[in-house]
């Protein structure tokens, strides 16, 4: 099989390579990303520190991936001779809930990271990976928010493209005396709600 090196022109000249994640205001170091290179498999290069960075020796020209919050940025053939830092910035993305005017409503925003993760409530914020570095359409996360007792569909965003997630609830009128609708339990219905 083709070696890293092989494919990416030849270079063989081992370098130490620092990776630094920023936040999206571009000066606070994220602590926590994990940083890959690629020889034969992803290889670790280690975790960023409280000031977002990390050091390591790459054997070669090679890709390198950060991972952070479970998103992934990659730099390809990367020669650390030529390019000894590589920074990546996260974006700020907000998790809202509004009525069907848009009035601002709280629930619990949420989304997937090996389980569902809770962000706060709405509005709520979280810095995360933009883009894998590989084109449009790399910045997909899935969300969804809880609000009184119920969990919305799942909503899928490319947070490259546009930060902001919005939920809207939807209205409902009920004609009638008595009506109730169960929310842990039965409770009285006043339309519209």
């Amino acid at each position: 099989s083709e070696s890293a090196a092989a494919f990416s022109g030849g270079a063989t000249s081992p370098g130490q390579v620092t990776v630094q994640l920023l936040a999206s205001d571009g000066t606070t170091g994220l602590a926590g990303g994990a940083a890959y290179y690629y020889s034969g498999g992803w290889q670790p290069l280690g975790t960023t520190d409280s000031s977002g960075t990390v050091t390591g020796t790459v054997p070669t020209t090679t890709d390198i991936e950060i991972r952070y919050a479970g998103g992934k940025y990659k730099w390809t053939t990367v020669d650390p001779s030529t390019n000894p830092t590589l920074t990546i910035n996260t974006v700020l993305v907000t998790v809202k809930l509004e009525t069907c005017e848009g009035t601002p409503l709280t629930g619990e925003a949420q989304y997937y990271f090996g389980g569902w993760t809770s962000i706060g409530n709405t509005p709520a914020t979280i810095e995360l990976l933009p883009y894998s570095g590989l084109g449009p359409g790399q910045g997909n996360y899935d969300f969804q928010v809880k609000y009184e007792g119920r969990t919305s569909p799942v909503h899928t965003q490319d947070v490259s493209i546009d930060p902001v997630v919005v939920f809207r609830t939807t209205k409902v009128t009920l004609f009638g005396s008595n009506v109730l609708y169960y929310n842990g339990g039965w409770k009285s219905f006043t339309s519209p709600k």
